[in-house]
């Protein structure tokens, strides 16, 4: 099955402006790019407000790992070449950080989640690292990550 969005149009600024928007409205304030080699944003820092104070949050954008995805199913024949370009791959890439965020908002608005549930992953444990990244490290251990 082809990915999501891989025929989209919709340039990944309005995609970018779309996220914050949503991000915004459900508790989002001051947000920081992070700007890779390519000069695009490849992640996003922002604080989330919540009724324990702000946490901070950080989304990455892998482009790369979406051109190697459209390559791979350009190989196996499921899309067309022109739909494996680095310009539409980093536009797909945006599109679907915004629909798995709006996907979850919707969660969010129908009470069965918080935001800081959804976003538990990207949530900053310090400068450098997501507590998924943190959690990866210690092989998804608790504590100090060694098994008794």
């Amino acid at each position: 099955m082809p990915l999501l969005n891989y025929t989209t149009k919709i340039p990944w600024e309005r995609s970018y402006t779309e996220v914050k928007s949503l991000l915004i409205a459900h508790g989002a304030r001051g947000f920081y790019e992070e700007v890779g080699p390519e000069g695009y944003i490849n992640s996003f820092i922002f604080k989330l407000r919540t009724p324990d104070g702000d946490v901070p949050i950080k989304i990455p954008i892998d482009v790369e790992s979406t051109i190697k995805i459209l390559k791979k199913q350009y190989d196996s024949g499921e899309i067309d070449r022109r739909f494996t370009d680095p310009k539409r791959a980093r536009n797909i890439a945006w599109r679907i950080i915004k629909d798995w965020l709006q996907a979850h908002i919707w969660l969010v608005e129908t009470e069965m989640m918080k935001m800081e549930q959804i976003l538990l992953p990207y949530m900053m444990v310090d400068k450098d690292h997501t507590l998924y990244e943190a959690m990866k490290d210690r092989h998804f251990l608790l504590g100090e990550g060694r098994e008794k």
